[in-house]
């Protein structure tokens, strides 16, 4: 009777053990399982960020493409209102001088400069064996402006403590103070920076050079540009 028992209790057991075993690799399947799903999941909501970012971009790319559209549709319509504003005056306008004189055009009308010498035109400016007639310069007839530095006007390097001898450049500015004129010539004594290696040299409080020219400016501020 009691080797009955023992049996049955082995073999019960048996059976708890296998069961175990058996719940055990179904929970080991679904935790892979789960792990599984729960990648996927993360790699759908990569997917999904990227897809809304490539939306946006494609949402801005639309509102720029249909704002160059609106720009290119005002330039057409531009453009077509010029082409028929020449195809108009077409009529008005001469092809050569003979019908510009001919049709009484004027010369606001075409598109060149009539020729109004008979004969061989004569090339302007000084003719060959005409006297050359320069600006002479100007003798100052005050004391000298000196410009001087205290500091490098490009970087800004204070190390610049005397004027490189020999160096300085010179020009003279004809001003007209009522009711003489002054001749003032100026010197520019010229450094050295260490920093910029190269020549420096400060600057007078008015402009070096003429107005929309690369000229260099020889006259004062109380004498009118030409």
């Amino acid at each position: 009777m009691t080797d009955d028992k023992s049996s049955e209790d082995k073999e019960l057991i048996r059976k708890l053990e296998e069961e175990n075993a058996r719940l055990k690799r179904e929970l080991e399947k679904e935790y892979l399982e789960r792990k599984k799903l729960d990648i996927e999941k993360q790699t759908l909501d990569i997917e999904k960020k990227k897809l809304e970012k490539e939306k946006d971009d494609l949402k801005h790319e639309t509102e720029k493409l249909k704002h160059e559209t609106e720009k290119l549709k005002h330039e057409t319509e531009k453009l077509k209102r010029e082409i028929i504003s020449l195809k108009s005056s077409i009529p008005f306008l001469a092809a050569s001088e003979k019908t510009a004189e001919a049709c009484g055009v004027p010369t606001s009308k075409v598109f060149y400069r009539r020729n109004r010498q008979e004969g061989p035109k004569r090339p302007t400016g000084g003719q060959p064996g005409h006297p050359g007639h320069g600006r002479k310069r100007p003798t100052p007839n005050t004391p000298p402006m000196i410009i001087t530095l205290k500091e490098c006007p490009h970087c800004g390097n204070p190390n610049i403590i005397e004027p490189v001898d020999g160096a300085e450049q010179k020009r003279t500015m004809t001003d007209i103070p009522p009711p003489n004129h002054v001749v003032c010539e100026i010197i520019y004594l010229r450094y050295w920076c260490n920093k910029c290696e190269m020549m420096v040299r400060g600057d007078t409080p008015w402009p070096r050079r003429m107005k929309n020219s690369d000229r260099p400016l020889h006259h004062g501020l109380r004498i009118k540009e030409c």
